[in-house]
């Protein structure tokens, strides 16, 4: 007999030696027996019982500007990452609450989306996991965190629309500890200013987004 996920009636113990019908969920697909000593155990694998993608907004973002150290950008309508020498360089940080991983389920994939209103053509804008927690009113470049792990590149188009990144590796670390994404240029300290403008959360449309699949 082979189960899939879904409600099943089954026979069930009960006290004083007796059984009962009752419905359980199930979400498994049973493949088989096998036999341990005088018992029999039919044997499956877990299937996810919710498929498919979410999408969610960022919970907080802020941008923080080397030449400004102690000035917080956690309220405005825009995100600024920058390459600049002279002590120029910008830097992006996003953070999103993650959603509920399905029963059964894992996380496929997921990728990072920013809009870009103004981009530099060419630039790899690179995302990094962030070393440790901030706060969106609060932070700014002296107090920011370090950024941790491999980077995830991606090409800046030139015109305005969305910049996407696979950031699945980033994800599934996250629901362990949610500290959250540092984006930054990926050569910092440019001769000319290279500088990308994103929208922010503050942003009436077109706010940062996640799209973390299931399976």
């Amino acid at each position: 007999m082979r189960w899939r996920s879904g409600w099943r009636w089954l026979l069930v113990p009960i006290t004083g030696g007796c059984v009962a019908w009752a419905t359980v969920s199930v979400l498994a697909v049973m493949s088989g027996t096998a036999a341990v000593g005088a018992n029999t155990f039919t044997t499956g694998t877990w299937v996810c019982g919710g498929p498919g993608s979410q999408t969610v907004v960022a919970a907080a973002d802020a941008w923080i500007d080397e030449a400004n150290a102690n000035q917080n950008s956690g309220s405005t309508g825009t995100l600024q990452v920058r390459s600049s020498n002279a002590s120029g360089n910008q830097r992006a940080l996003v953070r999103f609450a993650l959603p509920a991983v399905p029963a059964g389920c894992s996380v496929t994939a997921a990728k990072l989306r920013l809009y870009a209103d103004s981009q530099i053509i060419g630039r790899t804008i690179d995302v990094h996991q962030a070393a440790s927690a901030w706060d969106e009113g609060t932070v700014t470049w002296n107090t920011s965190p370090g950024a941790t792990g491999t980077a995830v590149g991606s090409l800046t188009l030139g015109v305005a629309g969305w910049q996407e990144w696979t950031v699945t590796a980033q994800v599934i670390a996250q629901y362990t500890s949610n500290n959250s994404f540092v984006v930054r240029d990926g050569t910092e300290g440019a001769v000319l200013p290279l500088q990308q403008i994103y929208r922010s959360r503050e942003s009436g449309t077109n706010r940062p987004e996640l799209v973390v699949s299931f399976g």
